[in-house]
């Protein structure tokens, strides 16, 4: 693992409590995935700084913010959350993957495991 980041993907968009409840989520596997020694990154990370600016939450906005972060990971991670084989974010982090040859690898939060 050592010297690896690996790009962590899951479902924003949505009412309220959904966006509230996939943040948990990510954030709890986010914390996992570092007690196992994985270097994370992702843009949901910057999801605390939205309430104090103006910011859209969108795809379209950051596509570009992701596809930097992307091309420099190892891998990408896509947390299996509700939302997460329909979100337009995750989707778009897909392609970006088959555009830069970076391996897709899925997490179960449930499980606590890879498949």
């Amino acid at each position: 693992m050592q010297g690896k980041i690996s790009y962590l993907a899951a479902p924003y968009s949505g009412t309220p409590e959904e966006i509230s409840k996939r943040m948990e989520a990510f954030y709890l596997v986010d914390a996992e995935l570092m007690r196992l020694g994985y270097f994370t990154v992702s843009p949901l990370l910057k999801h605390a700084t939205l309430p104090y600016a103006d910011l859209p939450g969108s795809w379209e906005y950051w596509k570009e913010y992701s596809e930097v972060l992307l091309s420099r990971c190892s891998e990408m991670i896509i947390i299996m959350i509700d939302g997460w084989p329909t979100s337009n974010g995750v989707l778009g982090e897909m392609a970006l993957c088959a555009k830069y040859g970076i391996p897709i690898r899925y997490y179960d939060p449930e499980t606590k495991e890879f498949s």
